[in-house]
């Protein structure tokens, strides 16, 4: 049977609401999920202080995809001082950078993609469908 909701200090189901909270949607102080929502949030789609993921929204952000907050970096982001390793968004307009700068911006988005997938991802994968992971089925005894 799946948990669908745990609440406690070291939080593990569907919806996970605790200090340390995993999950498909965490939230929590530490929190690691699909979507995390935390003071050091990371997953797929992140809302935090310090955040991690794929999309992102956050003081500090690193995001793969796309990161939005004061200070970060991304492939793309609609921030002043994000970094946008591939252009940034002025409203309806997206400005994508060429060049040199493109093909720095690519190593350096494949570092971060690599880094979230080993300091992450890989975490989070196992969690959820691993041996015993949350949305796996209870073994049944005969």
């Amino acid at each position: 049977m799946i948990k669908w909701l745990d609440v406690g200090v070291e939080a593990e189901g569907f919806v996970a609401v605790g200090q340390h909270a995993v999950g498909v949607i965490a939230i929590g102080q530490v929190a690691t999920g699909v979507v995390a929502i935390g003071q050091l949030a990371r997953g797929v789609i992140v809302v935090g202080q310090l955040a991690a993921g794929i999309i992102v929204l956050g003081q500090l952000s690193l995001g793969v995809a796309w990161s939005a907050g004061m200070v970060g970096i991304g492939a793309t982001s609609p921030g002043w001082l994000v970094l946008p390793l591939l252009g940034g968004s002025r409203g309806s307009r997206v400005d994508l950078v060429s060049g040199p700068r493109l093909v720095v911006g690519l190593v350096v988005l494949v570092g971060l993609a690599a880094a979230w997938w080993l300091g992450v991802g890989q975490k989070l994968v196992d969690v959820l469908l691993g041996d015993g992971g949350i949305l796996q089925p209870e073994r049944q005894l005969r």
